[in-house]
């Protein structure tokens, strides 16, 4: 799948750019409703003039997309078994096409309408003997896959129809109050240039070449913690800015770009969670067994 959300990501940007997508995806549900998006003049501005705009609509329409995309893949998976089929009793013998008829014509008849695949018509020519069986054949495959191709299209409409209209409220209530939260912030990082301290010490800024880590572990160890507060300290919970009695859960507005800078300006405002303790923290001593002699 996210495979699938890294093309989704580019064609943003390559639509973006170029006011067009590749052929391969005219059809494509998701990249349509990508087009839909950007389509909007309003959108298309604020995306071509405004750097801070276009990551917050492109990262809110991916997280869209994430969430639709299981069962949009599931609807292809049915689609692809439904076109093996089809295949199969293509080339499949008389013999073997006879004996398949019964459950293939109620199958066709659950799923798809009389204007979708006349059933009815292929098994009266059939009876008639007016036209050749491998004719017959040959024709109710194709409307078969024809009408396949459709449902599984309408589906896929269906299920963007039904969530689009949530995702618009969402992004144009919380999306431009974002937008705004990520500017303020810009504003107070400048203004308190100590909050560079912070980066170094998460180790942002320096590229650590003789260990590599996995990224996506790397992302989430909390950095800025030291020793734990024990349990016989810990009296409640207060704000500030100190980091060494710095809340765990704090640590996650620092997984994502945008929340990171929130994570700034709660530090700047004294507003982070921290431990309230009561004692001081023992400190505990490295002892180092001397070799005797």
């Amino acid at each position: 799948m996210q495979e699938r959300l890294d093309e989704y990501s580019k064609l943003f940007d390559v639509y973006l750019s170029e006011r067009k997508f590749p052929e391969t995806y005219q059809k494509d549900v998701l990249a349509c409703y990508i087009k839909e998006v950007l389509d909007d003049p309003g959108n298309y501005h604020l995306c071509s003039t405004n750097q801070v705009w276009k990551d917050l609509l492109k990262d809110s329409l991916l997280n869209f997309i994430r969430q639709l995309l299981p069962y949009i893949m599931k609807l292809e998976a049915e689609e692809a078994e439904e076109k093996k089929y089809i295949k199969r009793f293509k080339e499949a013998s008389l013999i073997e096409k006879r004996k398949a008829w019964i459950g293939l014509n109620e199958y066709i008849v659950r799923h798809y309408s009389p204007s979708e695949v006349h059933m009815e018509g292929y098994i009266s020519l059939l009876k008639k003997g007016s036209a050749s069986k491998d004719v017959v054949f040959e024709t109710m495959t194709k409307e078969w896959k024809k009408a396949c191709e459709k449902r599984i299209e309408k589906e896929k409409k269906r299920l963007l129809d039904r969530n689009k209209a949530k995702y618009k409220e969402w992004f144009s209530q919380a999306g431009k109050v974002d937008y705004q939260m990520v500017k303020n912030t810009e504003l107070i990082f400048h203004k308190y240039p100590q909050l560079k301290e912070i980066v170094q010490l998460m180790g942002r800024e320096k590229e650590n070449k003789n260990e590599e880590k996995d990224s996506l572990m790397a992302r989430y160890i909390p950095l800025l913690l030291s020793h734990s507060t024990s349990k016989e300290e810990i009296e409640g919970i207060r704000t500030g800015n100190a980091l060494n009695n710095l809340l765990p859960t704090e640590i996650t507005w620092l997984s994502d770009f945008h929340t990171e800078l929130l994570f700034y300006q709660k530090f700047a405002s004294n507003q982070l969670q921290l431990f309230a303790s009561t004692g001081h923290r023992t400190k505990r001593k490295c002892v180092i067994p001397l070799k005797m002699r």
